[in-house]
């Protein structure tokens, strides 16, 4: 499956893209930690496929275990750290949400850039909520 994302195809050909609250800001959160969803998602990461990168990181490596974990045939392409769903490329070329506790992708019916923009400013909000939060 050949991943197109449009005009920027050669932005993302060898990179990823790695998205974080700085720690002074946003402490991370602990073993046995406990709080509210929200308060565990700091960030966000899409998946590459460049050799280079983590393995945590790569396309090859994150289809092959959503595959062998899932049993659908789609591809990771962005990961909001700390929640289990995320979102993938089916065969048909269509980016889904996949729903850990149901193990089924739904559509998204966005395209990339406008998942990472949703995701981008769903960040934002928490990054401000937590700082309000800590104000308090």
């Amino acid at each position: 499956m050949t991943l197109r994302f449009g005009k920027f195809d050669k932005l993302l050909e060898g990179r990823g893209i790695y998205v974080e609250v700085l720690e002074t800001i946003w402490e991370r959160p602990k073993a046995l930690d406990v709080g509210p969803f929200w308060s565990f998602l700091y960030g966000l990461h899409t998946y590459t496929a460049s050799k280079e990168s983590e393995d945590w990181m790569r396309l090859e490596v994150a289809g092959n275990e959503f595959f062998a974990k899932t049993g659908i045939k789609a591809i990771p392409i962005l990961k909001v750290i700390g929640d289990a769903d995320l979102y993938c490329v089916e065969e048909s070329s269509k980016i889904s949400i996949f729903r850990h506790e149901e193990n089924k992708a739904e559509p998204a019916n966005m395209t990339f850039w406008e998942v990472l923009e949703f995701e981008l400013k769903e960040l934002k909000e928490r990054k401000e909520r937590k700082i309000r939060e800590g104000k308090d």
